[in-house]
């Protein structure tokens, strides 16, 4: 029986029985739910041998409205039993080129039967036996047949919707290496009611990668559609329009197949869109929970990346928890992303064969988590064994107890109502270049500690991760922490009990360089923060470019440090090996906290480069001490140097009076003598021509040995700085001072050593007088000194009064010269009056 039309009203009913009416004979019931069926073939069968049934239907629609045509083909319905039941369906939506027809199943479920989908020229589609599914088929001809064979045994299930697309953008695909799809025309306008669909596959056990390289589309109601399959009834990718465009990320299938729609209305048009397609061997698309891995056979040798997107529904986080892993070769890299996108600015965590360590859990801060695994088709010349690991993640929700930062800066703050056994909070490497200058500056600003509760500050986001801080309940005023990446772990043991709302709060900021370069020819250098406490676990280098002169004054003007914190000071010479810059660094100096105020100054010569690292490292105990840190002045030098021999320095060209601008210093340093007297030195200087009334031009001269007899060092200091800035009228002057050393053979009663014929010259040197002591005085004039002439005291004494206006300007020259003024530096009282050491 064939039924070619049939109509019914909600409320009516047709039922079908074979023979009489009864509920076991009863082969159909149709009611007024079936507002419409094109086509159903009812068929029964007498007696017990095999019998058939064919019917022929043909679904032909006039070509004078063939847009949009659209509709449905079924099964017959037919008592069940033995034998066969054939249908032939014929869809014609178009007698021109430009139509084309796809089919896409709705309900398929038959055993032992055929399907066999054909056009006038091939057949696109045979399956036989038990069919479940089957892809979308098209054909570009507008023409195509559909022959089912259905076995009688059970009653089968066959329905699949057919439309009208346009033929010149309608095909299927299949792709062996990365292949681009453009919307027709690109990148001039689309037309107007295009109705296109691609079906891609690619080879079994391999995904395909999608990715927009450009989109734009007129308005909303033109769309591109992606679905994760192959037909229109999977699960959707995306549905993508102007309002709604494509983002960074690409996008991966589960499986080989990918099935794409571009729809246009009649109206606007624009360049439409771009993207790639390419197929991947290893990883997939996987959603709420599941278990990833990559075991990559032995034979494979060339080099791929592997892509696991893994999302979970929205309000939640991806929680992925490696279970094994062994990156044995030196290259191999697994890395988690927070998007599902290779975005470096959102690397969750990245593992490799140096990380040692089994990785750690890694969560997302949204839903989305990318898993990439590189070089793992390699094998490492040392090994045999190929690189692998196994992960399985889950569905978490966001209640705060797991947090991820990734942008440059933020706050986070811990909240709950009873103290946690565990919180994570992960900062990853914020360095968008991925270099180990950046560090993440970490400000713990309060923590509401429990009696059992600690919150631990790691460096390094896996297992091996070093212990920086520990804070308890009795933890207070934290310093800031420097750190690449961080995990910060909130902890707590016994029972769980009531808690303040807010339980820890903290602040970081990501800052490209703790050190930097200093490209002025002079300035001041300080330790992170200073004259603040400075940042635990620093290790910041500050590099002086560029020395005009290789010679560089360095002058430590602070110094306080916590225990097993350093300075040092190092002069850097550059060599260029094969194309390749190397560096040979050698200690000046070195300062840490059990260094005193160092009492000498630094000349740095010949060296390319003068560096200052300063390093507060945290031992691993988690103790959060810290100090005011280090100050220091730096200068280029035009002359001067270290001093240890000679009797003499002076200006460039002297006695030529220097022009440019020009600093010289000169440190004057004189081993003591061999035997047990103490060695001090005497100096004069001329300047050509006097200076006179100019504070920024200036000599000064200091002695670092005029200390009392009892306090001699082993070593003379005599330090004499030279200071001139050009000026429009530039008059210039010169400078040289001459100096020489003797051992201290007589000393003063207040410590002051004598001079060689102070001793009973009639003239007071000592300040106390006690050079006299004992003398007999010459007959004539007064001891006095009133009589004969001025004394060589007042003689000097005029000297340096005369530059003391110089001196005193000096307080007015630039940062770089305070040094020399501070308390350390004794007052020449005389300067022609030798200093003991």
């Amino acid at each position: 029986m064939l039924l070619e039309e049939f109509s019914l009203i909600p409320g009516d009913f047709l039922v079908i029985y074979n023979g009489t009416d009864g509920k076991e004979n009863m082969i159909t019931n149709m009611t007024g739910k079936h507002a419409s069926v094109n086509n159903t073939v009812v068929f029964t069968r007498k007696g017990k041998s095999d019998g058939k049934v064919s019917s022929q239907f043909t679904l032909k629609y006039s070509s004078k409205n063939f847009t949009g045509i659209s509709g449905q083909i079924q099964a017959p319905v037919y008592k069940t039993g033995r034998g066969y039941v054939e249908s032939n369906y014929m869809l014609n939506v178009s007698s021109g080129a430009s139509m084309a027809v796809s089919l896409s199943t709705d309900t398929v479920n038959i055993t032992s039967s055929s399907v066999i989908v054909s056009n006038s020229s091939m057949t696109l589609l045979n399956l036989t036996g038990n069919v479940t599914h089957f892809h979308d088929v098209f054909s570009t001809e507008g023409l195509m047949f559909v022959k089912l064979n259905l076995s009688t045994v059970v009653q089968q299930n066959f329905s699949a919707a057919f439309t009208s697309t346009t033929a010149a953008c309608t095909r299927k695909l299949i792709i062996t290496k990365p292949t681009t799809i453009q919307s027709p025309g690109y990148p001039t306008n689309y037309a107007a009611d295009l109705n296109c669909r691609w079906l891609v596959q690619s080879s079994q056990n391999t995904t395909i990668k999608v990715k927009f390289s450009k989109f734009r589309l007129a308005d909303s109601y033109d769309h591109v559609i992606l679905v994760d399959g192959d037909g229109k009834e999977d699960e959707t990718l995306g549905v993508f329009n102007k309002l709604s465009p494509p983002g960074k990320d690409f996008l991966l299938t589960s499986g080989n197949s990918l099935w794409l729609h571009f729809g246009t209305d009649e109206s606007l048009s624009a360049a439409g869109f771009s993207l790639s397609v390419e197929p991947v061997e290893y990883g997939g698309r996987f959603v709420d929970s599941g278990v990833i891995s990559l075991s990559p056979p032995d034979h494979v040798q060339n080099s791929k990346t592997a892509y696991f997107q893994l999302t979970v529904p929205a309000g939640n986080q991806v929680y992925l928890n490696f279970s094994e892993m062994q990156l044995v070769n030196s290259s191999a890299t697994v890395t988690c992303y927070n998007s599902l996108n290779e975005d470096m600015t959102a690397i969750l965590a990245t593992f490799s064969n140096a990380s040692g360590a089994h990785p750690l859990p890694v969560f997302s801060s949204d839903n989305k988590m990318l898993v990439v695994a590189s070089n793992f088709f390699r094998k490492d010349s040392k090994t045999t064994e190929m690189p692998h690991f196994n992960a399985s993640f889950t569905t978490v929700s966001q209640d705060g107890l797991l947090q991820t930062s990734l942008s440059p800066s933020g706050t986070y703050q811990l909240t709950a109502r009873t103290y946690p056994s565990q919180a994570t909070w992960v900062l990853p490497n914020l360095d968008p270049r991925r270099k180990s200058t950046g560090v993440l500056a970490l400000k713990i600003a309060s923590v509401m500690l429990g009696r059992h509760s600690r919150l631990t500050v790691y460096e390094g986001t896996g297992q091996g991760a070093s212990k920086v801080a520990e804070f308890n309940s009795s933890t207070t005023n934290a310093p800031v922490i420097y750190v690449s990446s961080a995990r910060v772990v909130y902890s707590t043991t016994g029972n769980k009990t009531k808690s303040p709302s807010t339980l820890v709060r903290a602040s970081y900021s990501f800052l490209s360089d703790c050190g930097g370069n200093l490209s002025k020819s002079r300035g001041v250098v300080t330790s992170p923060l200073y004259p603040d406490r400075y940042p635990l676990n620093a290790n910041c280098t500050r590099r002086l470019l560029k020395l005009t002169s290789k010679k560089v004054h360095v002058a430590l003007t602070d110094l306080a440090l916590a225990s097993n914190h350093g300075v040092e000071v190092l002069a850097v010479s550059i060599k260029s090996v094969k194309n390749q810059t190397r560096y040979a660094t050698k200690v000046l100096a070195s300062y840490s906290s059990n260094t005193s105020m160092p009492t000498d100054d630094l000349i740095v010569e010949k060296a390319d480069e003068l560096w200052l690292r300063f390093q507060s490292r945290a031992n691993g105990s988690g103790q959060v001490t810290t100090a005011r840190g280090f100050q220091a002045s730096y200068e280029n030098l035009q002359c001067g140097g270290l001093v240890r021999s000679g009797g003499e320095v002076k200006t460039p060209g002297f006695p030529t009076a220097v022009k440019a601008d020009t600093t010289c210093v000169w440190i004057i340093s004189l081993p003591v003598s061999s035997g047990k007297k103490p060695r001090v030195v005497s100096f004069k200087y001329q300047i050509i021509p006097l200076v006179q009334n100019d504070s920024s031009n200036t000599v000064e001269i200091h002695c670092l040995s005029c200390l009392p007899v009892t306090l001699l060092s082993s070593i003379v200091f005599l330090v004499c700085q030279y200071t001139y800035h050009q000026t429009k009228q530039p008059k210039g002057f010169a400078f040289k001072l001459t100096y020489k050393t003797y051992d201290c053979v007589d000393v003063c009663d207040n410590g002051m050593c004598m001079q060689p014929g102070w001793k009973c010259n009639n003239i007071s040197e000592c300040s106390d007088g006690s050079d006299e002591n004992g003398c007999v005085p010459p007959p004539g004039p007064s001891p006095s000194g009133k009589h004969g002439g001025v004394s060589v005291g007042w003689f000097v004494a005029m000297i340096f009064i005369m530059f003391l206006l110089g001196i005193g300007a000096a307080c007015l020259a630039p940062i770089a010269y305070r040094r020399f003024r501070t308390a350390r530096y004794r007052e020449l009282h005389d300067m022609m009056t030798p200093a003991s050491t």
